[in-house]
């Protein structure tokens, strides 16, 4: 193999984003799992981190919260009073930016609509200030 082609790899391999950072955004027809731990948004700025918290035994929410509190701070969540279970629930972004909480049965136990329709591709993001 010509050196400047290896060189060139080897480069690109030490540059290349590492699958293991949380996104920022998850696009339509994606989803955030209960059953995956590391499943979650975290803002540009590494404030804030979105995702499913553990409230009980098997039991979780899906909160914002304060991503280096000294304990988990919590500033927003979706079901508070709707806990769900630890096995197959998720957070889903549909086509046109609805987003559905479903617990482990499939229930629907909270969902919002996008701000505004768009004929563009859905996308959900946590930013800096918190706010999706």
């Amino acid at each position: 193999m010509d050196f400047s082609l290896c060189f060139f790899l080897l480069l690109s391999l030490f540059f290349t984003p590492s699958s293991s950072t949380p996104p920022s955004s998850i696009f339509e027809g994606s989803s955030l799992s209960v059953d995956r731990p590391n499943d979650v948004l975290i803002s540009l700025n590494g404030v804030f981190t979105s995702g499913f918290h553990s409230i009980g035994d098997n039991t979780f929410i899906f909160a914002i919260w304060f991503t280096k509190s000294f304990g988990p701070t919590i500033v927003w969540t979706a079901n508070r009073d709707q806990p769900v279970n630890g096995k197959g629930s998720k957070l889903l972004l549909q086509k046109g930016g609805k987003l559905i909480l479903t617990d482990a049965g499939e229930s629907t136990l909270w969902t919002a609509a996008a701000a505004t329709p768009t004929s563009t591709s859905a996308q959900l993001s946590l930013h800096d200030t918190g706010n999706r």
